[in-house]
């Protein structure tokens, strides 16, 4: 009889746990059509600190975010900053400029680019861990995703962690490692550390 229970449990443990990683991973696909879209992310400023692989921080990227198409990004250390608003660049030394228009554009259809890179990374989600609740009543998530290659064989893809703020339903917390891409060998270990802060009264305008 014993025996006999010991065969019943293993079997369940073997059927349940493929059933708990997909209930989690689709809880995470599911934030790909809210707080994962970033068209569907408030207004928010973010603070990017990239650190190398032994944990010293390189570079801390400082970013404005209206939407995905009207940004102002840039180190404040290196005195460099881009504004961009569709397809139009303008390059300067502040947050508050002064500006000088970018010959160069984004490329067309940058919007329609990024939709379907979400889409691809959303399809493509593995290693899903759903940690649950942190001391700090954030919803903790872990999971590695990449995009499909394009037509160039171009493609990227990085380990992820995010924690969700459960009463504003917005993720305030990213960290990203394990970098993939078609156009370096190997993995990087390379660590960035995203603090997002939401504003509504952001916006990212043309220089007058």
């Amino acid at each position: 009889m014993l025996s006999t229970r010991l065969i019943l449990t293993a079997v369940v443990t073997v059927f349940a746990a493929p059933a708990l990683a997909d209930a989690c991973r689709d809880e995470i696909a599911a934030l790909y059509d809210g707080p994962l879209d970033p068209f569907q992310r408030p207004p928010h400023m973010q603070i990017v600190r990239v650190l190398d692989a032994d944990g010293n921080e390189t570079r801390v990227f400082h970013n404005t975010i209206e939407t995905p198409l009207r940004t102002l990004s840039g180190i404040r250390a290196e005195s460099f900053f881009t504004l961009a608003i569709d397809r139009d660049l303008w390059n300067g030394p502040s947050e508050e400029g002064p500006w000088t228009r970018n010959a160069a554009q984004m490329p067309k259809g940058r919007e329609e680019a990024m939709r379907t890179a979400y889409a691809q990374q959303k399809a493509n989600l593995t290693d899903t861990v759903c940690h649950g609740e942190t001391a700090e009543g954030l919803l903790h998530y872990t999971y590695r995703t990449q995009t499909d290659p394009d037509a160039t064989g171009g493609f990227y893809g990085s380990l992820d962690q995010i924690w969700l703020d459960p009463d504003s339903g917005q993720i305030v917390r990213f960290e990203l490692t394990e970098f993939v891409n078609a156009w370096s060998e190997g993995v990087s270990q390379e660590r960035h550390l995203i603090e997002v802060v939401f504003d509504p009264t952001i916006k990212v305008d043309p220089p007058e």
